[in-house]
């Protein structure tokens, strides 16, 4: 119910319980009256007080959570992310039209590309680096929270327009669909509540709130996932099946007559943890003569926190986009020079 409505509500009866008293009760008990109205002072009171914290904590102290499945985070959704385009994606119409004539860069990825945990879209790195190009160049985002490297390829291959240029965002998690399909399905993210309990935390922002905050404190040593990367990762039949998913895409670019570059994302809360990872793709693409930028290296050694949205949310943040357009711009412009117009030009399928 929205909390506007409820302190409404009851302000109302307050009222007619404050009139009833007055007309209603003649009664020469005053202990008793004195304590009825003491009674209810105290009750309306804190119906005021905790409806008062539900309106801090759903419309003031919103956030978003890297799974998004807390109320705070839904909320955040229902805030910022826009805008959708008429291809579902969160990013601006693209002409054909009016494109033909620009340097077109496809940016394919996951929730690192559609800036999850960035409030206006104007401060992903994609954005950002279209702004540093000027208007001569085009950046087209594809690309959905919780995509594998299997989604991206469909994606890519169904797009109408094919670019010259191709930014393929990494993720370590890219591996899911591979390891999926082979046996290896990721183990829950969470861990959800019986449903006596659900019932009162999913109905009010402040509960939920300290319900899983309280979670992830208890949880905040677990290891699973960490786990479940490094057997799937170092699982032969897992890592041919995802091999076989990137060199697809791989292929795509070269059939297409396009360029791409593969940037490498570590997990963000741990760059030293899960360098392997971004290690093991850079040393993938060396094999097969892919360009690259691997994150790792220039996020190694700092703090985890200084490079996400928040405690509960390990998306890169607003400064780590903008460091990342800048080694993207610094990428594309040292090589620009060797292309001419038409090599960037659009082609249709």
């Amino acid at each position: 119910m929205n909390i506007s409505l409820c302190f409404l509500i009851v302000t109302i009866l307050l009222i007619i319980t404050a009139l009833g008293f007055r007309l209603l009760w003649t009664t020469k008990k005053k202990k008793a009256r004195k304590l009825c109205l003491n009674l209810l002072t105290l009750i309306f009171t804190t119906c005021y007080f905790f409806l008062m914290i539900e309106y801090v904590f759903s419309s003031v102290l919103i956030s978003s959570d890297g799974l998004n499945f807390t109320l705070s985070s839904k909320r955040w959704f229902e805030k910022y992310w826009h805008p959708i385009n008429s291809r579902g994606y969160r990013d601006y119409e693209h002409s054909s039209d009016a494109i033909k004539t620009k340097k077109v860069v496809l940016i394919v990825g996951d929730s690192f590309v559609t800036g999850h945990g960035i409030k206006n879209i104007s401060d992903r790195y994609a954005n950002i680096l279209g702004n540093k190009l000027g208007r001569d160049w085009e950046i087209i985002v594809i690309a959905q929270n919780g995509w594998t490297t299997a989604d991206e390829y469909k994606a890519m291959v169904n797009y109408p327009l094919k670019p010259k240029k191709i930014i393929l965002s990494y993720f370590i998690n890219d591996i899911h669909s591979a390891a999926e399909t082979n046996g290896f399905p990721p183990p829950g993210a969470v861990m959800w509540p019986k449903p006596y309990i659900s019932f009162f935390i999913e109905k009010s922002y402040f509960l939920n709130y300290a319900y899983w905050k309280l979670y992830r404190l208890l949880r905040s040593k677990n290891t699973i996932y960490e786990d479940y990367l490094k057997r799937v990762y170092n699982n032969e039949i897992v890592w041919s099946a995802h091999k076989k998913e990137l060199l697809n895409i791989i292929s795509f670019a070269h059939q297409t007559g396009s360029d791409i570059l593969f940037l490498l994302w570590p997990g963000l809360r741990n760059v030293d943890k899960t360098k392997y990872i971004t290690d093991k793709m850079e040393n993938f693409l060396k094999e097969n003569n892919v360009d690259f930028i691997n994150l790792a290296t220039y996020f190694q050694g700092r703090q985890g926190l200084d490079l996400v949205i928040n405690a509960t949310d390990a998306h890169p943040n607003t400064e780590v986009h903008l460091e990342v357009a800048d080694l993207l711009y610094k990428k594309l412009a040292s090589h620009s020079s060797k292309w001419s117009p038409l090599f960037w030009q659009l082609r249709s399928q």
